[in-house]
This record gives C-alpha cells, sequence and structure tokens, in this order.
C-alpha cells in the first residue's frame, strides 16, 4: 500500500477508509502528501467511521443515559448541526509542529458545516463552522 495508490482508490471509490487515514498520517514524512486534491468539502468517510466519529461527537456532549457532559466543548450551533447529522468528510491534515492531525468536517441535512481535528483523547479543537442562511421573500 501506498499514498498514491490510496488516493487512485479513493477517487475510484468516492470515500476514504480509518486505516487509510492513519496510513497517510504515519507516511506522510516518507513519501510527501499533497491534500489539495482532497481539500475544500472533502472526501467521504467509509460508513462506519460516519458512525465512530457521530458517537464520539456525541459523547461529547450527553452521556449514554442523555445527560448533559459537564464540561461541553460544542456550542448551540454545532450541536444543532449534531442532531441534524448527514455526513462527515476527511479534509486532510492540520499540522502541528512535526504531528499531522486529521481534519473533519461535519454535514447537517441543511449543508451547514464545522470543520475540527482532535489533538488527542476527548478533545475537539473546532476550525470554523458556516451556517448556510437561506432568506425568503414574501410575493
Amino acid at each position: 500500500m501506498n499514498i498514491a495508490g490510496i488516493l487512485k482508490r479513493i477517487m475510484s471509490l468516492g470515500y476514504i477508509t480509518d486505516r487509510e487515514i492513519k496510513f497517510i498520517q504515519r507516511n506522510i514524512p516518507i513519501e510527501g502528501f499533497d491534500h489539495g486534491s482532497l481539500e475544500g468539502q472533502g472526501t467521504r468517510l467509509e460508513p462506519s467511521h460516519n458512525a465512530k466519529g457521530l458517537a464520539f461527537l456525541m459523547g461529547l456532549w450527553k452521556t449514554p443515559n442523555g445527560r448533559l457532559v459537564s464540561d461541553q466543548q460544542l456550542g448551540p450551533v454545532e450541536k444543532d448541526m449534531l442532531a441534524n447529522f448527514s455526513h462527515f468528510t476527511f479534509n486532510g491534515f492540520y499540522i502541528i509542529g512535526k504531528q499531522y492531525k486529521p481534519l473533519y468536517i461535519c454535514h447537517d441535512q441543511n449543508g451547514d458545516t464545522f470543520e475540527y481535528y482532535s489533538p488527542g483523547g476527548r478533545e475537539i479543537i473546532i476550525i470554523f463552522t458556516t451556517e448556510l442562511v437561506i432568506s425568503q421573500q414574501n410575493n
């Protein structure tokens, strides 16, 4: 397996696996990686990775029994997006020193998004949030 082969597979199938993200992350310093082709709206994650990501973010908001987590890292806009979740995309890497952290975009059913990475553990850093505003004119 090499990065070029993974990128070719991603382009043909239209999604990336968790295993492939980790392989690219480990091999960037060795092979180099221009993730420009994955930036923008990102590359869809395989369905099982979507479920894993949603469970992780929901766990930062609510406990399994439905109680709110005391040290919440999500704002009301991000919580609304999770309540109307659609899918995740992988958007390259956030570089911290010599570390490459995967960047993910969370999409909701209304087209709103927020991009984040996890520096480790149960913590996330939200890079930006976009909320589409649709105006209606009364005729």
